[in-house]
C-alpha cells in the first residue's frame, strides 16, 4: 500500500531526475560550438511500484508507481550517417592530395607564356632559320648558342622542379604515417577508457565523441572501416587490416622510393606491423602515394622524353653538315635525359649550318640550317612532345580540380547531415531546457503539497475538541 510518505519519495525522483535532465540540457548548449560533439539526452524512464500483498494492493490507490528516474545519457548519434561521412572525408582528401600534386606540375610547366618552353622552342628553331639567311655571321651563331642554353636551363629547372615536389612529398608521406600512427594508439588508448567506464555503469559520452573525431581523422588518412564492439570499443580496419582492435594499435612503415631515380630499384613500400602489405584505395596517404609514384613520375619521364627527342632530332640534322671551316660536324647536343642535356658545342663557329661539301671547301649553302628550322613542325619533334605533356598536365589537373569540387561537396553535404542528426539545436535546448524547468518547479509544488499534508497529518491528528 502507498503511504502518505511515499508522494515524498515520488516528488525527489522527479526534482532529481529533472534537475539531471536540465543538467544535460545546460551540457549540449555549452557544446553547441564544440567540434565533433555529439548532443545528449537524458532518458527518463517511470518507476514502477512496489506492491505487496495487503489491504489495498489491488486498488489503483496502492498501484499510483514511485515517480521517475533518469534510465540512461544517450548519445543522438547515427552510426549509418557518421560511417557515411567518415568515407565522403576519406575521397575528399584523396582527391586533394591528388590535386595537390598536379596543381604543382602545372605550375612548373609555366604554359602558356611568353617565357615557357613552348616560346624558348619557337626561338630556337627561329634562330635557325635566321641563321640559313645568314650562314655566316658569327653573331647569330651566337644568338642560336644562347636560345639552345637556354631551352637546356629552362628543362634541367623544371625536371629539378619535378625533384625537388618529389622530395617534399616523400617527406609528407613520412608525417602522414606517422600521424596514421599516433591516431590509432589514441583510438585504442581511449577504447580501453571507454570500455573501462562502460563496465562500471557510467557514461563515457565525451570520449566517444574525442574517439569518432580521431576515427574521422583516421579515414582522412586511410579510409577504413569501423565497427562498434559490445564492450564499446570499435575496431578499425583499412582493406582487411585491422588497425585498430581493443586496446591494440597496429603500425604503419614506409620504405624506399626516396628519389625518382631509385624508385625503380628501391620502390616505395608500406606495411603494417603484421608484415602484411598496406594498400589504401582511399584518404590522403593514398593521394599522397599516387602522387610519388605516377604523377611525379610521368613528369619527370615527360621531361626526360623532351629532352631526348630534342637531342636525337637536332643531333641527327647537325651531324650531316659541316661548320664554316669545312669541318664535319657531329652532335649539337650532348645528353639523353634532362638531367644530362647540355649544349656540346661552345664554339659558334662549329655549328654545322651548310651540308658537307664533297670538295671538302667552306659552303654557305645553309640546307642544314634549313632542315633544322623545319623541325619545328615535325609531327615527332620535340615541340610535339612537350605540347602533348602540358596538354595531358592541363586535362588531368582539371579533371582533378572537378573531382576536388564535387567530393568537397559531397564531405560538406555529409557534414551538414552529421550536424542535423547529431548536432545541437539551441532552439531545440532551449524548448528543452523550459520544459524540464517547469516539470522540476511541478515537483517542488508536489513536495510543499505532501508536506503541507504531512504536517496536518502529524501536528493535528487527535486535536478534535481541544
Amino acid at each position: 500500500m502507498s503511504s502518505t510518505f511515499s508522494g515524498l519519495s515520488t516528488a525527489l525522483n522527479a526534482l532529481m531526475s529533472q534537475r539531471a535532465a536540465l543538467t544535460v540540457t545546460g551540457q549540449n548548449i555549452a557544446n553547441a560550438n564544440t567540434v565533433g560533439y555529439t548532443r545528449q539526452r537524458a532518458e527518463l524512464a517511470s518507476v514502477l511500484s512496489s506492491t505487496k500483498a495487503g489491504m489495498m494492493s489491488g486498488t489503483a490507490i496502492g498501484n499510483n508507481g514511485g515517480g521517475v528516474t533518469v534510465s540512461s545519457i544517450r548519445r543522438l548519434a547515427d552510426a549509418f550517417v557518421d560511417a557515411r561521412q567518415r568515407d565522403a572525408h576519406s575521397n575528399a582528401s584523396y582527391a586533394t592530395a591528388q590535386g595537390a600534386a598536379l596543381d604543382q606540375v602545372e605550375g612548373m610547366l609555366g604554359e602558356p607564356s611568353t617565357n615557357g618552353l613552348s616560346a624558348q622552342l619557337s626561338d630556337f628553331w627561329g634562330a635557325w632559320q635566321g641563321l640559313s639567311n645568314n650562314p655566316d655571321s658569327v653573331p647569330a651563331r651566337q644568338a642560336l648558342l644562347s636560345k639552345a642554353a637556354t631551352i637546356v636551363g629552362t628543362i634541367k629547372q623544371g625536371r629539378a622542379s619535378v625533384d625537388s615536389a618529389f622530395t617534399d612529398t616523400r617527406a609528407q608521406l613520412d608525417a602522414l604515417v606517422t600521424d596514421v600512427n599516433t591516431t590509432a594508439k589514441s583510438i585504442a588508448d581511449l577504447n580501453d577508457q571507454i570500455r573501462a567506464l562502460t563496465a562500471g555503469g557510467n557514461p563515457p559520452n565525451e570520449l566517444i565523441d574525442q574517439r569518432d573525431q580521431l576515427s574521422l581523422h583516421l579515414s582522412e588518412l586511410v579510409g577504413g572501416r569501423s565497427t562498434t564492439n559490445d564492450d564499446g570499443t570499435v575496431s578499425i580496419s583499412v582493406n582487411g587490416v585491422s588497425v585498430v582492435s581493443g586496446t591494440r594499435a597496429a603500425t604503419l612503415a614506409v620504405s624506399g622510393g626516396n628519389t625518382i631515380d631509385t624508385l625503380a630499384a628501391t620502390p616505395l613500400q608500406l606495411t603494417w606491423s603484421s608484415g602484411s602489405t598496406a594498400t589504401f584505395g582511399s584518404g590522403q596517404v593514398a593521394g599522397t602515394i599516387d602522387a610519388l609514384t605516377s604523377t611525379f613520375v610521368d613528369a619527370a619521364n615527360s621531361y626526360d622524353q623532351v629532352a631526348s627527342v630534342l637531342a636525337s632530332s637536332v643531333n641527327a640534322v647537325h651531324s650531316t653538315g659541316q661548320d664554316l671551316d669545312a669541318v664535319a660536324t657531329g652532335d649539337f647536343f650532348a645528353g639523353t635525359t634532362a638531367k644530362t642535356l647540355s649544349v656540346a658545342i661552345t664554339d659558334p663557329r662549329k655549328i654545322g649550318a651548310a651540308a658537307l661539301a664533297p670538295d671538302g671547301k667552306p659552303s654557305l649553302d645553309a640546307s642544314v640550317a634549313d632542315a633544322m628550322a623545319a623541325l619545328a613542325t615535325s609531327r615527332t619533334g620535340a615541340d610535339v612532345q612537350w605540347s602533348s605533356f602540358v596538354a595531358a598536365t592541363g586535362v588531368a589537373a582539371a579533371m582533378a580540380h572537378s573531382n576536388v569540387s564535387v567530393r568537397t561537396s559531397i564531405s560538406t553535404q555529409s557534414d551538414a547531415n552529421r550536424a542535423s542528426a547529431s548536432g545541437v539545436s539551441l532552439d531545440e535546448e532551449m524548448s528543452n531546457m523550459l520544459m524540464f524547468q517547469r516539470a522540476y518547479e511541478g515537483a517542488g509544488r508536489v513536495m510543499t503539497a505532501v508536506d503541507e499534508m504531512l504536517d496536518t497529518l502529524i501536528n493535528r491528528t487527535g486535536q478534535v475538541g481541544r
